[in-house]
């Protein structure tokens, strides 16, 4: 007797056909692949229908700062760092669900991963200096 033949594909929580493997990837599923943006997966676009691919994007970027800044805060020393780091989150915050065009954000992507940078040094210095 020969083994079922392997699936290749499967419905999503969208109602999508879902192919398995690939680089668009459901969060909750890394080893399926949505041809289209789930809105039960994402936030945004269940917020925000009818926003562009590039738009989408750019918010995507502004939420994964605030999402690293989110769990990185606990672990940064008092002082310079963590306000850089509130000051990120604060930004990432106003922002992800604003009214803008796509040149304001990526303008707020922008800075919000140089925030994000900036305070990863401020905690390093901060941790040489005080030990």
């Amino acid at each position: 007797m020969s083994a079922a033949p392997k699936r290749k594909s499967r419905p999503c929580e969208c109602g999508s056909d879902v192919k398995l493997g690939g680089e668009r990837s459901l969060p909750r599923y890394p080893d399926l692949e949505c041809p289209a943006i789930c809105p039960t997966d994402d936030p945004i676009v269940s917020l925000m229908p009818g926003i562009s691919p590039a738009e989408y994007r750019l918010r995507k970027q502004i939420r994964s700062v605030f999402n690293i800044m989110a769990v990185k805060i606990h672990e940064l020393p008092l002082g310079h760092a963590m306000e850089l780091a509130w000051i990120a989150i604060e930004t990432a915050t106003r922002w992800l669900f604003a009214p803008a065009d796509v040149e304001k954000l990526t303008t707020v992507a922008e800075q919000c991963r140089r925030l994000m940078i900036v305070a990863d040094a401020a905690a390093d210095l901060e941790r040489r200096l005080h030990g």
